[in-house]
């Protein structure tokens, strides 16, 4: 589960060492350096249609930029 998690944040070439439990623990998910772009974080399919739909209804692209930011932030700092 840990690793399903951090494989929606954390670059795949980080993610590519961590081959067993040890490893995965040892991936510094607080490191900014080891994070995707925000526009390539994994939220999901459903979030993902329902953030185009808002942004077509409501014209504010940058509304999604702030939600993948906060995502990055939870899921960084936060969540794991």
């Amino acid at each position: 589960m840990l690793k399903s998690l951090m494989e929606k944040f954390v670059k795949p070439s980080v993610m590519k060492n961590a081959t067993n439990p040890v490893k995965l623990l040892k991936v510094d998910h607080e490191d900014t350096d080891n994070h995707m772009d925000v526009t390539k974080l994994k939220v999901g399919f459903a979030t993902e249609r329902a953030l185009e739909e808002h942004v077509k209804n409501s014209g504010a692209e940058r509304l999604r930029l702030e939600f993948r930011q906060s995502c990055k932030l939870f899921f960084g700092e936060d969540g794991v």
